[in-house]
């Protein structure tokens, strides 16, 4: 007696997430031979190949397969067995980064769906234009002005039901200024110049800048012109203002 693990002989059809043991009861050591047709499409894995007795098989696409097992000696019995094998879907999301500018994107450079062929898609995008699609091809989506948006999407087989989010935000530039000193002239030995700007959040950049007891000042020791910047931000969300301070 024979038999080949997990293919019923009444079901045929099976959902199979990565692997699948293929066992037989057979009470010999003579040489088995499984051959799978088509023959593209899976693998043996975990050590096994078509000669072992209890191979274990990758399934990397869905569709009807037929097994053969041939154990040599006695005669050379032969088994066949058809399945039809279906995968469970699986979804991949990138996160998207915050940032201060709209976005029209192709929500397909963010979401990957792999494994089985899903019997529907659904897209829902919080706060985007459109709201909502289905199918695999959405089309680009706009997100539009500062607040919180979502990218949702759900996929089934008969297998499973797979749904995943990207969360992000939309976030309002904070602009800046500086509010002393102005554009000025200085002496060299000066004492230090307190610098201050509209936001604590920011950052100084500039030489002679160091940080003071009370907050950070410019040092006008070496005669030239220099350039002192406040920023806040990176990329687009950057906002900054500039003064000229010349030392003589």
């Amino acid at each position: 007696h024979r038999d080949l693990h997990r293919v019923d002989r009444r079901q045929r059809q099976m959902c199979i997430e990565t692997v699948t043991n293929l066992s037989t009861n057979a009470f010999t050591n003579n040489p088995f031979a499984w051959t799978i047709q088509p023959n593209t499409g899976f693998a043996f894995v975990n050590g096994t190949n078509a000669s072992s007795k209890d191979p274990v098989i990758r399934f990397d696409a869905e569709g009807e397969y037929t097994l053969t097992l041939q154990v040599n000696g006695c005669g050379s019995p032969v088994w066949t067995r058809k399945i039809r094998v279906f995968l469970a879907v699986n979804i991949d999301v990138t996160p998207i980064a915050d940032g201060c500018k709209d976005l029209v994107i192709n929500p397909l450079d963010w979401v990957k769906i792999s494994g089985g062929t899903p019997g529907q898609i659904n897209w829902t995008f919080t706060g985007g234009t459109p709201a909502s699609a289905t199918g695999p091809t959405p089309g680009p989506v706009s997100f539009i002005g500062p607040g919180s948006y979502a990218i949702i999407v759900s996929a089934n087989t008969r297998c499973n039901e797979d749904t995943q989010r990207i969360a992000f935000n939309i976030l309002a530039p904070v602009e800046v200024s500086i509010l002393g000193p102005g554009d000025t002239t200085v002496c060299s030995g000066t004492g230090p110049i307190p610098l201050v700007a509209s936001d604590s959040v920011g950052q100084w950049v500039g030489q002679q800048i160091v940080q003071g007891p009370q907050g950070p000042v410019f040092t006008p020791v070496l005669p030239g012109t220099y350039t002192l910047i406040f920023e806040r931000g990176t990329a687009e969300c950057r906002r900054a203002d500039t003064i000229a301070v010349t030392v003589i």
